[in-house]
């Protein structure tokens, strides 16, 4: 993960050391961001979206209108 993902999750009020992919990070040698651990995040705290017909790209819009774009860069959507 680089600091510009870590920037935005601190903006959006989370925590980014609970999103980092440990093992991709020691073969890396950097912080790597794990897109799972983020989808399990976003089920916890806003229900099974995917049931509603919604993705991850739709609780962005709803939920981040702010950070949406830089998220959505970032993550490779």
């Amino acid at each position: 993960m680089d600091w510009s993902v870590a920037n935005v999750l601190v903006e959006i009020g989370l925590c980014p050391e609970d999103f980092y992919d440990n093992a991709l990070t020691v073969i890396m040698k950097k912080p790597c961001f794990d897109i799972f651990k983020f989808d399990d995040f976003l089920h916890s705290a806003y229900g099974d979206y995917e049931a509603q017909g919604k993705s991850m790209a739709d609780v962005l819009h709803e939920r981040y209108p702010a950070q949406e774009q830089r998220l959505k860069e970032l993550f490779l959507f």
